[in-house]
């Protein structure tokens, strides 16, 4: 059977996105503890939960609205692992980081807002 038997193959985008890259915190950061429920059948974060925490940390202003999100996993995220998030904004922009106890990145997130 071919290897796509099933599978969409299909591109989303037109243009391969580029990485996002690392900032420097100008602020103390949020820390968040997963648990539980946060966690897939492999053991990790679920990815739909990154995007919570990122919205905690952003808390959007009632008229501000997402138009871009993208998000950047570097290292998986286990339950019971402390990440902490940094975020910054700038020009209509929010950058988040989530670091680990090591100082290690795991992700990095671009957000527009309007």
């Amino acid at each position: 059977y071919p290897f796509s038997e099933g599978f969409e193959t299909q591109t989303v985008f037109e243009e391969k996105t580029t990485k996002l890259h690392n900032f420097t915190p100008v602020s103390d950061g949020m820390t968040v503890l997963p648990g539980y429920s946060q966690i897939d059948v492999n053991g990790h974060v679920n990815n739909t939960k990154y995007a919570n925490y990122i919205l905690d940390i952003l808390s959007p202003a009632e008229d501000e609205s997402v138009c871009a999100f993208q998000i950047d996993y570097r290292k998986e995220v286990l339950a019971g692992m402390p990440v902490t998030l940094f975020c910054t904004r700038e020009d209509g922009e929010a950058f988040v980081k989530g670091v680990n106890s090591d100082g290690e990145n795991m992700f990095l997130c671009k957000m527009t807002l309007k």
